[in-house]
């Protein structure tokens, strides 16, 4: 996420968790089926709420708890009703099968190209701050937390130690 941004990764995950809605609706063995779940539960509950909640992280500071109660109860409500409701109404019409290839062509043709339309990189690059503030208003702004207030009180690491991570 931190290499390609959340806009790439939200539309490569959609694509990945169609391909296993698409897998789980040709499984015919137990072993394609295990591989096919372990895609779902990847793609889905994973990957997609991972990059989900950084976008939030990277937009709000001040109302992210806000945010973050906002984008639970949408998906709550999605989880247990929506979801439910659509997989029973197809299942009993058209089967499991044609209902995941259903589910498989949403995740392709819905979510990817909406998160494409809606997901941003960080607001820097736009100008903008978190919260929505502008670069220019925040410049006239005074910091809450200096750099020396808000530096740890342990200085083991100095200059050249610094470790890089990625």
């Amino acid at each position: 996420i931190d290499k390609y941004g959340t806009r790439h990764m939200v539309v490569l995950i959609s694509l990945g968790l169609g391909a296993a809605c698409f897998a789980v609706s040709t499984a015919h063995s137990w072993p394609h089926l295990l591989v096919a779940f372990f895609m779902l539960r990847f793609f889905g509950p994973g990957s997609l709420m991972k990059v989900s909640v950084t976008q939030i992280n990277l937009w709000w500071v001040t109302s992210r708890g806000v945010m973050m109660g906002a984008a639970g109860a949408v998906v709550s409500l999605g989880m247990l009703a929506l979801v439910p409701w659509f997989m029973d109404s197809h299942i009993e019409t058209v089967g499991w099968r044609v209902t995941y290839r259903y589910m498989g062509a949403l995740c392709v043709f819905f979510m990817a190209p909406f998160g494409w339309l809606f997901y941003r990189g960080k607001p820097e690059v736009y100008g903008l701050q978190a919260d929505g503030v502008t670069s220019e208003s925040a410049d006239e702004q005074e910091p809450a937390l200096s750099a020396e207030a808000a530096a740890p009180e342990d200085d083991s690491l100095e200059g050249g130690d610094d470790v890089r991570t990625t």
